[in-house]
């Protein structure tokens, strides 16, 4: 732990209260995911402090303002679904995978595996071209 790491007043970190990595002054005070398995969401509310580790800021929230998770409609599981489809269907030949397209090909591995890079570029922009806004 660095001494920069634990800074409960917030005077270095603008105001916010900032702890060292796996330090929990609170039971109160919980990341988003911590807040996601017990049924909770932030909803709306600041951060009640952070946790730093590597440089790297995680926010917490206070559990006793949190709210409970929005229930999955039907519509929005609809929505979802579409989504995931939009994401299996390879551009260039329209085929739809069982897992997700790469997003550094940017095509199934099938199309991918046929093509220069320039060509692969170049049938991306004109299947980009092609699909209504």
């Amino acid at each position: 732990m660095r001494a920069t790491d634990l800074d409960p007043t917030g005077e270095h970190h603008g105001g916010l209260p900032t702890y060292p990595w796996r330090y929990r002054p609170s039971p109160d005070l919980m990341t988003r995911r911590q807040l996601r398995a017990v049924g909770l969401r932030p909803g709306g509310q600041e951060p009640a402090a952070q946790v730093v580790c590597r440089g790297r800021f995680g926010y917490l929230y206070r559990r006793s303002l949190a709210l409970p998770v929005r229930p999955m409609t039907p519509a929005r599981w609809q929505a979802h679904q579409r989504m995931m489809l939009a994401r299996r269907t390879c551009p260039l030949c329209r085929a739809v995978g069982e897992s997700c397209i790469p997003t550094s090909l940017g095509c199934c591995l099938e199309c991918a595996d046929g093509l220069a890079l320039a060509e692969l570029e170049q049938l991306l922009a004109l299947a980009r071209a092609a699909v209504p806004a």
